[in-house]
């Protein structure tokens, strides 16, 4: 199952064709947990669902509990395959009930384990470490040198996700010691892929390769394709950050070559805009194109994967809540017959009419509370619907502004002249000022309003690394007020500034003169007043007449006229810029 899937299934079908032959002397119903098992490893993820679901009917109807705990173990590994962490968790859950009702030790721990895995990979990870801290003192108890270590691994990863490395590495290494002494090849391969990981983020790269590769060769001698393609995909972005771009390349086409099924959406989005970026690198365009293609459209998938998961929980929590509503009218249709019933058997002393009339009134008040409630639900699904909607149309907007910036970056490549490659870096930059725009708005909680101090440090910094300003030559002083501003103010405003930093860094300081740009953005008495100064060489009378038949110039002086702003430039000391705006909008 876990070595060769393709084989595994094959096996089942020949299975099963003999237990159909033979009807009535084998039972065909555990083939349904091997045949979910399989396909989940090939990531045909529908297939393994439905002969989980199946699997688990039959096991209840059997009444089969040491059955059906390791089946909701196997569909929560189905769901957590797939991003579903919510669906997992529920999985996870039936299974610890299952676990604790047949008092299995094992499972409990195993159960516990992948509960705070779930827990940690949704970001809860203060929720996550009593689950791990649990699996790991049952294992203790038990002396299971394979799940001390699984947890070890466990905790490790935590503690990686809230950027605590050194007590990440700690206790990676704790679980390879015991994988060493196992000689458990697939367990040593996910220690030191772990282990090479974080020596990576530690900028310990010649360690974490040493680690990477014996990773890698653990994972082969395993045979789990699975964990091959993660070490040596991690692997090979190492080698593309130690600028050993032709191993790199060539490891990652290896990958593609030899996992096409098992390799997932995610890996392949990953494997993809990496190569894109190596091939651009070397000067290889047409691969580089190819990449970037096949980046974007697989991108879009994983997006658009995500979304149907989002949209899928809000059907489930619809078809949930349909449910409980139909077993709510029912018990208050039972408690109204319950109360008739009460009603005409105290007529006999003169109180029926009176509580007749009192629980018409109680259903009446019942059933208006219930609408309600019901309409605030609809109303806040849809509000989460149409919010879901806006964020991924953010994000797409995003995806194709950077890929006209990829293009032009591309273009520039196979361009000579210095003027033409000035003019597609220039509209290169401000492509990039728009997609950071909408890059902020869905990855935040306002999909309207824009953070502008985060917003301007983010935008001023790409331009000193797209212009290769040597680090110390040029200092940067902001003053930006916290704020957050609509949309339709930040474009304008963010094209702006693109342009002023741009001829800033371009024009002031030649011949790598150092000097200083003051970037600020305030609000007086209504009116937001944005100035850029430098102290460079300043405008030569000679070219002030010029400045109105620049391209730059004239998008400030449009967006002046969008933003209803006074504008004006003085030249005595290097360059200021200053932009009154009087008609701006802040977030709702």
């Amino acid at each position: 199952m876990r070595d060769d899937p393709h084989a595994s299934l094959q096996e089942l079908k020949g299975i099963d064709s003999f237990i159909h032959t033979r009807k009535g002397l084998y039972t065909s119903s555990v083939l349904l947990y091997y045949y979910g098992i399989a396909y989940k490893n090939l990531n045909q993820f529908d297939s393994s669902e439905l002969y989980m679901d199946k699997y688990i009917e039959w096991s209840f109807n059997k009444k089969l509990i040491k059955r059906l705990a390791p089946a909701y173990m196997a569909k929560a590994n189905l769901y957590s395959d797939q991003n579903q962490y919510d669906k997992s968790m529920d999985a996870v859950t039936q299974a610890i009930r299952y676990y604790d009702e047949l008092n299995d030790t094992l499972g409990i721990i195993i159960a516990n384990g992948k509960m705070g895995y779930l827990l940690s990979e949704t970001q809860r990870l203060n929720d996550a470490m009593p689950y791990h801290y649990k699996a790991l003192a049952l294992a203790l108890g038990k002396k299971d040198t394979i799940e001390i270590a699984t947890a070890y691994s466990n905790i490790g990863l935590v503690f990686e996700k809230q950027l605590l490395l050194d007590s990440a590495l700690f206790y990676f290494k704790r679980s390879e010691q015991l994988g060493i002494l196992q000689e458990d090849a697939y367990a040593l391969s996910f220690d030191r892929y772990n282990i090479g990981n974080i020596l990576m983020k530690q900028d310990k790269f010649q360690e974490a390769a040493i680690y990477l590769t014996a990773a890698s060769n653990a994972a082969k001698e395993s045979e789990v394709p699975k964990q091959i393609i993660s070490s040596q995909l991690l692997l090979a972005t190492l080698y593309l950050q130690q600028k050993r771009t032709k191993e790199g390349i060539q490891l990652m086409e290896d990958i593609l070559k030899k996992y096409p099924d098992e390799l997932n959406l995610k890996d392949q989005v990953e494997t993809y805009h990496s190569l894109q970026e190596a091939y651009q690198e070397t000067g290889n365009l047409p691969k580089a194109i190819y990449y970037l293609r096949n980046w974007a459209t697989l991108n879009d998938s994983l997006l658009n994967l995500e979304i149907t998961g989002q949209v899928h929980q809000l059907e489930l929590g619809y078809q949930t809540e349909q449910k409980e509503r139909a077993i709510q009218l029912l018990n208050t249709n039972n408690a109204l017959a319950q109360s008739n019933l009460k009603t005409a058997r105290l007529q006999t002393y003169g109180l029926g009419v009176i509580l007749l009339i009192f629980s018409i009134l109680l259903v009446s008040i019942y059933r208006l509370l219930r609408k309600t409630r019901i309409q605030n639900v609809y109303i806040q699904k849809t509000l989460s619907e149409k919010e879901t909607l806006i964020k991924e149309i953010h994000h797409r907007v995003k995806n194709n502004l950077q890929f006209v910036s990829s293009l032009l970056n591309l273009q520039a490549r196979q361009v000579e002249d210095e003027k033409t490659l000035s003019i597609l870096k220039e509209g290169q930059n401000r492509v990039r000022s728009m997609a950071l725009i909408h890059q902020n708005l869905y990855q935040e909680q306002n999909l309207t309003g824009i953070e502008i101090k985060k917003y301007f440090e983010v935008l001023i910094q790409s331009l000193f690394q797209s212009y290769n300003i040597s680090p110390g030559r040029i200092q940067l002083q902001s003053n930006i007020d916290p704020m957050q501003l609509d949309v339709d103010t930040m474009i304008p405003l963010g094209l702006i500034v693109n342009e002023l930093i741009s001829n800033a860094l371009k024009y002031a300081f030649p011949d790598e003169r150092h000097g200083l740009i003051k970037v600020s953005l305030v609000e007086e008495s209504g009116t937001l007043v944005l100035l850029v100064s430098d102290n460079g060489i300043g405008i030569h009378t000679d070219h002030k007449g010029q400045l109105g038949n620049s391209f730059g110039y004239r998008l400030i002086q449009a967006f002046k006229t969008q933003l209803d702003a006074k504008l004006e430039i003085e030249t005595d000391q290097g360059t200021s810029v200053t932009l009154k705006i009087n008609d701006y909008k802040k977030a709702s």
